[in-house]
């Protein structure tokens, strides 16, 4: 990606405003705005979301009949369709504009507010556009996968726990979906819905600076068009990767056929090339889950026709045997995803037999789901709140 100066000084033209676009793709288009005080009192009214911030200068705005007074650093996110009108400028100042759409803009709002509020004024001098900053998030995750040690994924479940993670220094998180259920009260298998997942996720980036991929599980939908839109959702709001599973539920779990997936997964990557959308697409399939007589053939089998249909990565939970996952490895060059289980190898393990990234499903949610009962059940058999602060680390 080029970066380019935006302080780089260019008088405005006589009408008294000069537009320069940065970065144009469906849903976001960022440019870089030159105005002089020749534009005063003229009314505009964007039909997608808006944050601007002033690069250089000072300027008055009134935004829906309130007046705002900018300075060299601050920015405001006015709602589509808001008028707004610029009461006062200095000359030669230089704005960035962000405009979002797509039907996402709402929640983009999070991602942008982030990546602007990161920027002082002083670093301000020589950056890319936002895109460029979602992008290396997005190489900086890929390239995980392909490191010596593998990604150990900590796996969330809400804000506060994307936080912790955050804290204890992992390197990116991932959403367990069966934690998310259960944490708002639903079986596991999509039962809550895909808003109540993007809510969820919202919060997430909102509160976290980690790469984010999203456990989507069959994608919320049986038509690959629709799964490619919840991805687009998910990817307008800054998540770098997702979780696609090759079983869906009905009364119980049961798997696709290799070739209906595989039709499915090619057009949803597909559908994401048009919409210059990359992001991680790890696969899940459900093989050794299920419990599948030839288990290891058969993964095998759909490792590869998934890579042709276009993984990115192949996950396989429930595999313990560190003879099955070498003869993954070995088969398959996608990066092999293993989960967290009672006979699981080592991590140093893990790494000699080729795995690339290690999560941790619902396992840790549910042991911490275990203490939080097992305290609640202490106080009321002591009628004492003793337990909660024997041991308690505070501040």
């Amino acid at each position: 990606m080029q970066i380019k100066n935006i302080f780089d000084h260019s008088s405005p033209p006589p009408t008294g405003e000069r537009f320069e676009p940065l970065h144009s793709q469906p849903g976001l288009t960022i440019e870089r705005i030159i105005s002089s005080p020749r534009i005063a009192h003229t009314e505009y009214s964007q039909p997608q979301d808006e944050w601007v911030l002033l690069l250089q200068g000072e300027a008055k705005l009134d935004v829906a009949g309130e007046t705002i007074a900018l300075q060299s650093g601050d920015y405001l996110f006015i709602p589509a369709l808001t008028p707004h009108t610029v009461l006062e400028v200095s000359d030669g100042a230089i704005w960035l504009a962000v405009h979002i759409g797509g039907g996402y803009s709402v929640n983009a709002q999070l991602q942008t507010k982030k990546i602007l509020v990161q920027f002082s004024v002083g670093a301000l001098r020589s950056i890319s556009v936002l895109y460029a900053a979602y992008m290396e998030m997005q190489m900086n995750f890929d390239t995980l996968h392909q490191q010596a040690t593998p990604l150990l994924l900590c796996n969330v479940w809400d804000a506060a726990s994307a936080q912790a993670a955050q804290r204890a220094n992992y390197q990116a998180i991932g959403t367990s979906s069966a934690a998310i259920a259960a944490m708002l009260g639903y079986p596991d298998g999509e039962a809550l819905t895909f808003a109540e997942l993007c809510y969820i996720v919202d919060r997430m980036i909102a509160a976290c600076d980690l790469p984010l991929t999203v456990d989507i599980e069959a994608g919320y939908s049986r038509n690959p068009a629709q799964i490619a839109e919840h991805i687009l959702a998910l990817a307008a709001r800054g998540v770098v990767g997702i979780n696609l599973e090759d079983s869906i539920v009905s009364d119980q779990r049961h798997l696709l056929s290799i070739d209906e997936f595989c039709a499915n997964l090619s057009q949803i990557r597909r559908i994401l090339q048009l919409k210059n959308c990359s992001l991680f697409i790890n696969i899940r399939t459900d093989t050794f889950l299920l419990g599948k007589k030839q288990a290891l053939q058969e993964t095998i089998q759909r490792g590869l026709a998934y890579q042709a249909a276009g993984a990115d990565g192949l996950f396989v939970p429930c595999i313990s045997s560190a003879a099955d996952i070498a003869a993954i490895t070995a088969a398959v060059s996608l990066p092999l995803n293993v989960m967290c289980m009672p006979e699981l190898p080592d991590f140093a393990t893990l790494q000699a037999l080729g795995v690339k990234r290690i999560s941790m499903g619902n396992f840790v949610f549910a042991q911490a789901q275990q203490q939080l009962s097992h305290l609640f059940s202490q106080i009321n058999s002591t009628q004492s709140f003793t337990q909660v602060f024997e041991n308690a680390h505070c501040g």
